[in-house]
């Protein structure tokens, strides 16, 4: 049996069991609903001592987390799920599933509950908390847990942002039973729902909105059931009156809108200020066009809740929907944001196996096409449209902007927007005044934006500021487009969108846009001031003269919405023009599928539905897209297209069990066929089904949809929505007019009885023309039958003729096939004159072009030959004819190519011929004579070999031998003092620290491998040059890594195999191996000179997949023996200067700097096919780490001995002779320092134990620091000093080269703010 599941992902463990130690340590960075479920089993193979254990895991939702037993039942129903051996005869060694661990997590208490299964064996059960302590499970526990993951798997059924690889996801709720025990655990934890959070939009999650009643909503709402979530919420709105706003909304999605209006009604007389109840009044009316009463009522929302969004978001669409585009904006501009919040997930290691599996009716299907890689290219300005970045609030505000412009267009909306908000024109007009005042006071210059900040006019001005100069205008630069075209109008481009520069570069630094410089928000009696006047004021009103007295200031984050509008509207203005323009030249339109994937999305998101639905229909012409499908799907569901609504259904259910989705209910596909159920009966849909002939595994998918609708009920018609019926008791006047209309209808049929009377003769002569042809027509058809007996009698004497024809046709055939065959044997037996002459008369050193030709056509002669001789008479004649210019050939090829050579060898001495054109344009384009020597005559081909490998050694060696001498003199006139964190000399406390942080930062970019040149041979001579020890081990190993690839794949191209030659290889490989790639091709003719444009390469390309052993193998390692012949003894001059530069060993930061470029400078050795390098680079690596971890131990003991000493140990407490204060702050500036230099060089991989050290370290700061501050007697003034020296790190620690959201410079900034902020608390109570 194979080890992996057959049909169930998994990720295989590199270390047992230690996805849940990550889950485990994680548990605290849950916000909301928490992770899927995590499932984790071991494997075993054998038995002991040969027993092999295997750690895997997949995540999981909509298994029953009721109890430990059913958990346990999942656990167990994985050992079936293992795929069968594959052996074709005996037994492998089986595998089976020996324990499992099951992982739900307790939304409601933070908690992780988990059972462990053995089989055979006991299932134990516990909660693991966040301190990753265990305790006992009790039954409230369970339920919770229970209900925990029935939320997640109903909330995050689709939600694009909570999909991972490797997620099975299975049908929460399948019985009615099952549905019932749901119901009673919200019912139970219906008033804890708060603590689950809610959706982004909401800043404060209550009992009515929070994810457990919209989890309810959403799974009743979806197959048109909302009856059940109506009963549940009228059972709890007796004890909070507010979830009336959920029975209403439940009945209005009943279509019971009297019983929901008379719900409401009741809930608004008890609690008139709850806005999720006017909210739902507010739906309510709009869906009736009662939009004045629409707006009064979403404006007491917002005077109920007014830091809340959604109260502003609902106002806003009021607005819009009464065409009050001016007041729309407004109420768009004062909405509070929020900061988006992603999904809860797991951050587990790198796995060492992953195992994704296609079931195989969905392989053989063909429905998931297979993209080709040209169309998933897009261009790169649909890439970077920043909307679909767009989360939480900030999508809500944005799609609010689009309907608005939907509605008046781009220009209007622009003029509106300049009729509301201060302009940029407007301000500068207004600054050049006399009565300008910032909202504070004054105004530095440069520092307004009308975009950010206020401006008051004022009714008087101070005298002093009458007579001041007036101040520089600030220049705000609008875009790249404005300044190109300065006389456009700034009502017709985004001129007014963009913030100033310094407000760019305060952009580029936040990482959201709510997080930006806030303006202060409005009151909340803004929503009643709109009721008294349209222009809404702050606290600086202006006067009447004022051109700002009506308009507000534009919040930055609406600004940038402008500005994202902007960029969607080009796009789509020019995709339209491109197409009108296409469709007027007559010309098709293409692009790739992801480019319509993106259009497609942009017009659904600018409102264009049509526009959309070509989109996404031409983007499934190209590839398979599943966001088109389900788009599609929707307006198919909406428009009511029963066939094509199926057709996209099938292909994402799918797509969806191809990634493990198995779920049919809640789904958006299952939405859409009970949409379609409401109009055309489920029952229709199951035999359009069965009438698409899908295969046997895809239409059984599709019947979990068809079996959720049959076992709920769910409904075929829209409830309370069914046709009217008339009473029992039908009135007197009803009566009356049914009998009138059976009167009228017997009139008219004996009007109708007697105008057929009246052309009764008519009738009667139409049937005797009728009759008359048929007689006619028979006549005929008895004319064409005597004509098909004649035809039939001409059609045998064809058909003879035929066969005659055919047979004279195959005899030709037959001699137009012998022809070719006949050409080529002749072809193969014949030798051309030219080839001949070329071969016996001449040398390849006079002609070595037509040598080439004639050789390979020589080889292949051979070969044919070789092939022929046996059947061939005249074949075998030619023979001998072939043979002797074969030996011909390798008489006169060997001095040929060893005359190339030459040159090399006699430069050996000055260096003064460039090895890399030699190989380029000499020696690789008479490759094939070499190929021919190896093919016919190994022994030659050897010699050949030897001479090059000879004088290749020798160059190298020599070069690398003096440029390393030459490094060694810089590195002798550059030495460098290796001072501890904890030695602080005398002068070290005279001379700044901000200097050599500042060159310790600098220094951090020679660990980069693009970040400069390399040192130049002839530089050693200047004696003032002086470079510290990193720049040195840069240049030499950049030259070593430049060469050494440049070389290998000289050898691999000229020496390899024929066998492998004969496979070339792909264009990647080409272009990452070829000398081409390398400076070796500098025209100047000295080894030192090559290295002046090393470093200044881009990235490598990607390796290619490699060589296939059967064929390539054997050539590889035959090319890096050849390649450890030329290049050894270089290695040996690089390894010497390697040893020197290192002793002593240099700093720490520079060694870890070492380190990290070697670790840089291996990747690339791997990305290029440098196959020998890699174990001299690892080698390297691995000498290079203890060397680091020795200095940082003596660092550690530094600091700690000059703490002893702040303490009075040791021999400074004999002498009495203390640490000085300045030294302990240049202690705290020189661990900042180190700190941000090692976050700058740190990397994933490594990143615990270089830190563990720096922990180790900032416990001895802290110890030193207070030891020191114990000596001062005034409590206030060891505060002080104690707060000083945490502000000298923080303050280093931010002024670093390392990322400021990097986890451990937050984690290391809040362990100091933490105690400073509790010595400055000390120093104000004291």
């Amino acid at each position: 049996m194979s080890e992996l599941f057959k049909d169930i992902p998994e990720f295989v463990e590199a270390d047992i069991g230690e996805c849940l130690a990550a889950r485990t340590e994680t548990l605290g960075s849950f916000r909301e609903l928490g992770p899927p479920d995590l499932c984790h089993v071991i494997k075993v193979s054998g038995k002991p001592p040969t027993q092999r254990d295997l750690g895997s895991y997949h995540y999981c939702s909509g298994v029953e987390a009721s109890s430990s037993a059913s958990l346990a039942a999942y656990l167990n129903s994985l050992q079936f799920s293992i795929e069968d051996s594959q052996a074709w005869f005996g037994k492998g060694s089986a595998w089976k599933v020996r324990s499992g661990t099951y992982c739900c997590f307790n939304a409601f208490s933070r908690v992780d509950m988990r059972v462990e299964a053995n089989i055979p064996g006991g299932v134990e059960a516990f909660v693991v908390d966040l301190h990753g302590n265990r305790h006992a499970p009790t039954p409230e526990l369970w339920q919770e847990t229970y209900l925990s993951a029935l939320l997640r798997a109903i909330r995050y059924a689709d939600d694009a942002s909570y999909r991972l690889a490797g997620y099975r996801k299975l049908d929460p709720i399948t019985t009615p039973e099952a549905e019932e025990r749901f119901l009673k655990a919200a019912e139970a934890l219906f008033f804890r729902g708060w603590q689950l959070g809610s959706d982004p939009e909401i800043q404060v999650a209550t009992v009515v909105t929070n994810h457990l009643t919209s989890a309810i909503i959403k799974y009743f709402s979806e197959s048109f059931r909302l009856d059940r979530a109506a009963n549940l919420f009228e059972r709890m709105v007796v004890k909070e009156p507010e979830v009336a706003a959920l029975v209403a909304k439940s009945y209005i999605g009943m279509n019971e809108e009297i019983k929901a209006v008379k719900i409401m009604n009741l809930a608004l007389q008890s609690n008139p200020q709850s806005y999720p109840i006017l909210h739902v009044q507010v739906d309510f009316l709009l869906s009736k066009r009662s939009l004045e009463w629409a707006q009064k009522v979403a404006q007491q929302a917002v005077n109920s809740a007014p830091s809340e969004f959604v109260t502003w978001a609902k106002l806003a669409e009021t607005y819009i929907e009464l065409g009050q585009f001016d007041q729309a904006l407004l109420t768009l501009n004062s909405c509070p944001m929020f900061t988006y919040n992603e999904r809860d997930l797991h951050r587990m290691p790198g796995p060492a196996k992953t195992h994704l599996p296609v079931k195989k009716f969905i392989a053989e299907s063909n429905l998931l096409d297979e993209d080709s890689p040209r169309e998933n290219e897009a261009d790169v300005a649909l890439f970077r449209l920043p909307a679909p970045n767009l989360r939480g609030t900030f999508a809500k505000a944005y799609s609010l902007l689009t309907l608005l412009v939907s509605k008046i267009g781009w220009d209007e909306l622009l003029r509106t927007r300049s009729s509301v908000f201060v302009m940029e024109e407007e301000y500068r007009m207004h600054k050049t005044g006399p009565s300008v005042d910032a909202v504070d006071g004054g105004v530095a210059e440069g520092d307004l934006s009308s975009s950010t900040r206020g401006v008051k006019g004022t009714s008087s001005v101070d005298s002093e500021s009458e007579t001041a100069a007036p101040t520089e205008i600030p220049t705000i630069r609008i875009s790249t487009e404005s300044s190109r075209t300065p006389n456009v109008s700034h009502a017709r481009t985004p001129s007014q969108l963009s913030p100033t520069k310094e407000e760019e570069s305060e952009d580029a630094n936040s990482d959201d846009a709510a997080e930006m410089d806030e303006p202060s928000l409005e009151k909340p009696e803004t929503a009643q001031a709109n009721e008294e006047s349209h222009g809404l004021k702050g606290e600086g009103e202006a006067p009447a003269s004022s051109p700002f007295s009506n308009k507000r200031l534009c919040e930055r984050w609406l600004d940038n919405l402008f500005i994202v509008l902007y960029e969607d509207l080009r796009v789509y203005t020019i995709w339209r023009a491109e197409i009108s323009h296409f469709k007027t030249q007559h010309m098709s339109y293409r692009k790739t599928g992801t480019e319509w994937e993106i259009l497609g999305e942009l017009a659904w998101r600018l409102h264009h539905k049509e526009e959309a639905k070509d989109a996404y229909q031409r983007c499934l012409d190209s590839k398979f897209s599943a966001k088109a499908l389900m788009k599609l799907l929707e307006v198919y569901a909406n428009e009511g297209d029963l066939a094509k609504s199926l057709t996209a259904a099938v292909r994402l259910t799918t797509y969806h069990h191809r990634w493990y989705m198995d779920a049919a209910y809640p789904s958006l596909v299952a939405h859409y066929l009970y949409k379609l159920g409401l109009t055309h009966g489920h029952a229709k849909i199951q035999y359009s089904l069965l009438s698409m002939n899908l295969p046997v595994g895809i239409f059984e998918i599709m019947q979990p949809y068809m079996k959720y609708a049959t076992v709920f009920n769910v409904a075929t018609e829209t409830p309370g929505a069914g046709p009217s019926r008339l009473p029992l008791s039908v009135e007197p006047e009803l009566e009356e007019a049914y009998e009138e209309e059976l009167d009228l209808n017997e009139s008219q049929e004996e009007a109708d009885r007697e105008a057929f009377l009246k052309r009764k003769n008519d009738y009667i002569e139409l049937q005797h023309s009728v009759e008359s042809s048929d007689e006619l027509l028979s006549s005929l058809a008895s004319y064409l039958s005597t004509f098909q007996t004649d035809l039939s009698a001409v059609s045998g004497q064809i058909s003879e003729l035929q066969g005659k024809s055919s047979e004279i046709e195959g005899r030709l055939n037959g001699r137009k096939a012998v022809i070719p065959a006949l050409n080529r044997l002749l072809a193969d037996i014949s030798l051309p004159p030219a080839l001949v002459l070329t071969l016996r008369d001449t040398v390849p050193a006079q002609n070595p072009d037509l040598w080439l030709s004639a050789i390979t056509q020589l080889d292949e002669k051979l070969v044919t030959l070789r092939m022929r001789s046996a059947k061939v008479q005249a074949a075998s004649e030619l023979q001998p004819v072939v043979d002797g210019l074969r030996i011909k050939a390798l008489n006169v090829l060997p001095p040929f190519l060893l005359s190339l050579i030459k040159p090399l060898k006699s430069a050996s001495k000055g260096l003064s011929t460039n090895l890399a054109v030699l190989q380029t344009s000499l020696l690789l384009k008479y490759q094939p004579f070499y190929a021919f020597l190896y093919r016919h005559s190994p022994r030659i081909a050897k010699q050949v070999e030897r001479g090059y490998v000879n004088a290749a050694r020798s160059y190298y060696e020599t070069a690398f031998r003096r440029y390393a001498r030459s490094l060694t003199q810089i590195r002798t006139r550059s030495p460098e003092k290796n001072e501890l964190i904890g030695a602080v000399s005398g002068e070290a406390l005279l001379s700044g620290e901000k200097e050599g942080l500042s060159e310790a930062y600098e220094r951090l970019g020679y660990a980069e491998v693009g970040e400069g040149g390399v040192v130049l041979s002839f530089m050693a001579d200047d004696k003032d040059y002086k470079l510290p020890v990193e720049a040195l081990f840069r240049s030499l190993s950049l030259v070593l890594l430049d060469n050494a690839s440049a070389e290998f794949t000289f050898i691999v191209r000229f020496f390899s195999p024929p066998a492998l030659q004969s496979q070339p290889p792909s264009s990647d490989r080409l272009n990452a191996l070829s000398p081409s790639s390398t400076p070796l091709e500098s025209p100047s003719a000295s080894f030192v000179d090559i290295t002046s444009e090393a470093g200044g390469r881009g990235t490598p390309k990607k390796r290619p997949n490699g060589h296939t052993p059967d064929n390539n193998s054997e050539g590889l390692k035959e090319a890096e023996r050849i390649w450890h012949e030329v290049f050894d003894s270089a290695l040996e001059s690089t390894s010497q200067f390697y040893q020197f530069i290192l002793s002593p060993s240099p700093p720490a930061i520079p060694l870890l700097t070492i380190i990290r470029l070697n670790d840089r400078l291996l990747n690339i050795a791997s990305l290029r096919g440098t196959i020998p390098l890699d174990s001299y680079l690892t080698a390297q690596k691995l000498s290079l780490w203890p060397v680091f971890r020795k200095e940082m131990d003596q660092h550690v003991d530094s600091l700690k001995r000059m703490a002893d000493d702040a303490e009075g140990k040791g021999f400074a407490g004999l002498v009495k002779a203390g640490v000085k204060n300045r030294a302990v702050r240049k202690v705290a500036g020189r661990y900042a320092g180190m700190f941000g230099c090692i976050l700058g060089l740190s990397e994933e991989s490594d990143e615990a134990m270089l830190f563990s050290s720096m922990t180790r370290l900032r416990n001895e700061l802290v110890r030193l620091v207070q030891n020191q501050s114990l000596k001062i007697k005034s409590l206030p003034e060891r505060n002080s000093f104690v707060s000083s020296i945490y502000e000298i790190v923080m303050h280093e620690l931010v002024s670093g080269p390392g990322p400021t959201t990097h986890p451990r410079l937050q984690s290391e900034l809040s362990f100091f703010r933490t105690r400073e902020e509790e010595a400055r608390r000390k120093i104000g109570s004291e």
